[in-house]
């Protein structure tokens, strides 16, 4: 679990940490993880998945539904995204934050998640 990482990082952890250790606990969490990960992309509908890496690789997505967006990571029409994000913000994979002007954004929910996705949706 994550809670035996922490415990691990600060059992060997030194008096001064640096952003290579930092790096290598983050690296090691998510290695931990992968088969949870591929177990939610088994999970979810091609769309639902091509959304949750358009949100993950863009981090503030702010216009999911413009046509850029779409043909860059193979998202539906409109109604697809919509509903794609709807089934995502259910199941807690993002969340929702509105902007000072009150546009919102939709941001990836777990950082180790994200980057997985980061390294999974670049290969």
């Amino acid at each position: 679990t994550l809670s035996t990482y922490a415990i691990n990082f600060f059992q060997v952890s030194k008096k001064n940490v640096n952003s290579k250790d930092l790096t290598d606990t983050q690296e090691q969490i998510i290695r931990g993880f992968t088969h949870d990960y591929f177990q939610i992309k088994d999970l979810l509908s091609s769309g639902q998945w091509n959304t949750l890496v358009a949100v993950s690789m863009e981090n503030d997505l702010d216009q999911p539904f413009a046509q850029k967006i779409g043909r860059q990571y193979g998202l539906g029409n409109s109604n697809a995204v919509r509903k794609a994000l709807d089934v995502l913000l259910d199941k807690q994979l993002i969340h929702l934050k509105y902007s000072t002007d009150g546009k919102r954004i939709y941001k990836p929910s777990n950082p180790f998640l994200t980057n997985w996705i980061r390294g999974f949706a670049g290969k």
